[in-house]
């Protein structure tokens, strides 16, 4: 609902929506064959195109209605199933192309949304609940009130290159080192750590880092009150 929020309120110039929804499916069921459940057969009912159809839903859900949609399915991947593994449907708006696709045959599980604005690009990865954006702004607090960043571990080391750093944001908070746990700091203590999805994440050890720390993204009240923000964490190397 958030997403959505952000979307309408802020009133963006959408030229590309891009949904992505691939998974492995022989790791769907433990160890069942996975050639002999139903997605694996087109007599059964089965197809990625059915399965993964919730895509289709939540993207009309956001974007109304198109003027016209496109399809293409097909069934030629490395599984050897006779029903679609592979579909990719175009939706087209007046302003903006809204582009699908769907697999069963991605090992490394994804499912997100993107979105192409004039000036900046939006993700919304459904596996992990995080929206980012292409600068390094909060745009979401996860549900234990700690703050995700859209620095990830890879481009931050990169930057870094062995230099020491400062992690500084609102209140003039500063954090100058990477924790590899909560446990790494007395209880009430902030500190920097990246997450199980490699982002980089400022919380306090069974505290509240949103609210303690005056880092905020969006939030219910936020939009009743008609008032939507993010706030800019900066980080210097020196």
């Amino acid at each position: 609902m958030i997403f959505v929020y952000y979307l309408y309120n802020e009133k963006l110039t959408i030229n590309e929506v891009n949904v992505y929804c691939g998974s492995y499916l022989p790791d769907w069921r433990g160890n069942v064959n996975f050639r002999k459940i139903y997605s694996a057969k087109k007599n059964m009912g089965g197809g990625v195109h059915l399965d993964l159809i919730h895509e289709i839903d939540y993207s009309t859900w956001l974007f109304g209605q198109p003027m016209e949609t496109y399809g293409f399915m097909t069934s030629t991947s490395s599984l050897n199933i006779d029903s679609t593994d592979y579909a990719q449907y175009n939706l087209m708006y007046e302003k903006f192309v809204l582009n699908i696709k769907l697999n069963y045959f991605r090992r490394d599980t994804k499912r997100e949304i993107e979105i192409v604005l004039e000036d900046d690009i939006l993700v919304c990865d459904l596996l992990n609940s995080e929206i980012r954006n292409s600068k390094n702004e909060i745009i979401f607090v996860d549900n234990f009130e700690n703050v995700i960043i859209n620095i990830n571990k890879d481009d931050f080391e990169e930057q870094r290159k062995g230099r020491s750093f400062k992690i500084v944001f609102k209140r003039d908070e500063v954090i100058d080192r990477i924790s590899e746990s909560y446990a790494d700091v007395n209880e009430g203590e902030k500190l920097a750590l990246f997450n199980s999805a490699n982002y980089l994440e400022i919380a306090i050890n069974k505290g509240n880092a949103a609210g303690l720390l005056g880092l905020q993204g969006f939030s219910e009240k936020q939009v009743q009150s008609n008032r939507l923000f993010y706030q800019t964490v900066k980080v210097f190397f020196e």
